[in-house]
């Protein structure tokens, strides 16, 4: 079990999905914040207990600019469970973007949570036409 105070960060990779301008029950990201396969020290499905602190959403803008990208953070896949108020954040362009066409935006949380499991969700839109997510990136302190 990690330590009290530890720093933990958590990424998930891959075609995660599509984010448009508008909210949508099936347009999310699962963020299991103890999951082993990714090397946690914890097991998935424990309970969860931390002060969230950033959140890095990136990937690949498609059809056109996205300006800015929002997130909302939940408990549970409905969307019932409200734990990180909307935010919304500027799409920085990477170095390469000429090229990718790759954004990221980074939101300051700094939330204390206590879940009865370790599942975070969050759906997220964009200013202006829509963003390939392929990369989430979250840290907190335990």
């Amino acid at each position: 079990m990690a330590k009290v105070g530890s720093f933990t960060h958590r990424v998930k990779k891959g075609a995660l999905t599509t984010f448009t301008t508008n909210y949508s029950g099936d347009k999310y990201v699962k963020v299991e914040l103890h999951d082993v396969e990714d090397n946690a020290r914890l097991k998935t499905g424990k309970n969860f207990g931390g002060s969230l602190q950033l959140i890095r959403i990136s990937g690949i803008e498609t059809g056109g600019k996205v300006n800015t990208i929002s997130i909302q953070g939940y408990a549970d896949v409905d969307g019932e469970q409200l734990i990180i108020e909307p935010t919304t954040a500027v799409a920085v362009d990477a170095l390469t973007h000429a090229a990718t066409n790759r954004v990221s935006a980074v939101f300051l949380v700094d939330a204390y949570i206590n879940l009865a499991v370790d599942s975070l969700y969050l759906f997220a839109i964009s200013g202006n036409n829509s963003l390939a997510c392929d990369e989430v990136f979250v840290t907190w302190v335990e």
